[in-house]
């Protein structure tokens, strides 16, 4: 019988911390989010940090971040802007 595997997240590097969190669930699907900016400006971007939370209500939750000086991606600064927003899953045919 082989020993679990532990890890200490808070020694790990943040760019070996995603990669572990990215291949905890495979495949992962992706969900390409679009926004419009106070501007008119339209934002697509894939997620492949979602889940469905909850079905009454309907509620899908994106894993946003920021960019590395702390400011808000596009789609997080659209979001807060304007409060419109999609959510479409890429078929699998698109892969």
């Amino acid at each position: 019988m082989t020993a679990p595997f532990e890890v200490d997240f808070s020694t790990l590097p943040l760019a070996l911390r995603y990669k572990l969190l990215a291949a905890l669930v495979v495949p992962r699907p992706i969900a390409l989010v679009t926004t419009v900016g106070k501007d008119g400006v339209v934002n697509a971007a894939p997620f492949s940090f979602f889940n469905v939370f909850s079905e009454d209500p309907a509620l899908v939750v994106l894993g946003l971040q920021s960019r590395p000086d702390g400011t808000p991606k596009d789609t997080l600064k659209h979001i807060r802007e304007a409060k419109v927003r999609r959510l479409k899953f890429a078929a699998h045919e698109m892969k």
